[in-house]
């Protein structure tokens, strides 16, 4: 969940520490690249500002609509419930399988409580790291009605989380402190691609091998009109597919391309829900024509 959906700042961590005016730095450095934002708080000592992945929205959802999708996270107390909740919405987290959190660190494993399922277990450390095995619920008599070596995949930062998984696990860039982060909506496309597969070991997972040339620099201007689209393009369009008039915000709406036929391009949405702020909406409309699309330049 966090730096894989969210990146998250301890407010209250920070303002302890004599590093405080460099970390205040780089919270500022974190809005001015205009990463959308929320503040949460836990309790009188913990609050936090968290810092919402790009397509974090259009990933979970697709997800929940095609796939059980469970939480493991190294947080603990309520961090999880409350973050999952403000991100996304208590539907959302109604819909996970598994919310599986911290419940104690000792120096040589770490005792995991799942609070979707109300159970507990533990697992040793691995070269003095804290780790999430899928083998653990590939064998445990409960969690092995959810999860098997063929249907699991888990999506994670940790190098200690991969090489323990290596064959059900896909290794995500942290986010990238820019406009620019597309990391998610390289995920959702393969998942798109690949969401019946039969065997998930069998598949190539190593979709970030190229990571160092996705560009992490690049700004969005204004859209124009182009002759072509490319997979991945983020555009402005008609959403009944008539001439495109960018005065009638009922009519229009951006997304991400991500299938083409000739002239005519599957798009993705995602955003608030204007009707309901809580919830993400999500949609792909199909077979718009690039007549009634602009492209956001990207320089």
């Amino acid at each position: 969940m966090d730096d894989t959906l969210i990146r998250t700042i301890d407010l209250s961590e920070y303002r302890d520490r004599e590093d405080y005016k460099i970390q205040k730095s780089d919270i500022h450095f974190l809005i001015k690249k205009r990463i959308s934002s929320s503040l949460l708080k836990i309790n009188e000592k913990e609050d936090y500002l968290i810092f919402l992945r790009p397509y974090k929205g259009l990933l979970m959802n697709y997800c929940l609509d095609n796939f059980d999708v469970s939480i493991w996270s190294l947080a603990k107390g309520d961090y999880v419930e409350k973050v999952i909740k403000k991100v996304y919405s208590e539907d959302v987290f109604n819909k996970l399988k598994a919310v599986i959190q911290v419940s104690k660190k000792n120096t040589d494993s770490v005792t995991y409580k799942d609070i979707k399922n109300k159970k507990t277990f533990k697992l040793p450390n691995y070269n003095e790291g804290y780790i999430k095995s899928l083998d653990y619920l590939f064998n445990d008599k409960f969690y092995s009605k959810l999860f098997n070596k063929k249907n699991t995949l888990i999506v994670d930062t940790s190098t200690y989380t991969n090489s323990i998984n290596k064959l059900n696990s896909i290794y995500l860039p942290e986010l990238c402190l820019e406009e620019a982060d597309k990391d998610l909506f390289t995920l959702f496309m393969w998942l798109y691609k690949n969401k019946n597969i039969k065997n998930i070991q069998t598949i190539n997972k190593d979709i970030f091998y190229d990571k160092n040339k996705i560009l992490c620099k690049t700004q969005i201007k204004k859209s124009k009109k182009t002759k072509t689209l490319n997979i991945g393009d983020i555009v402005e369009f008609n959403k009944f597919n008539k001439k495109l008039v960018l005065e009638n915000i009922n009519d229009n709406d951006s997304g991400i391309v991500i299938n083409k036929n000739k002239n005519n391009y599957d798009i993705a949405i995602s955003h608030l829900d204007k009707e309901n702020p809580a919830k993400d909406l999500h949609k792909i409309y199909k077979n718009i024509n690039i007549s009634n699309i602009r492209k956001f330049n990207m320089n």
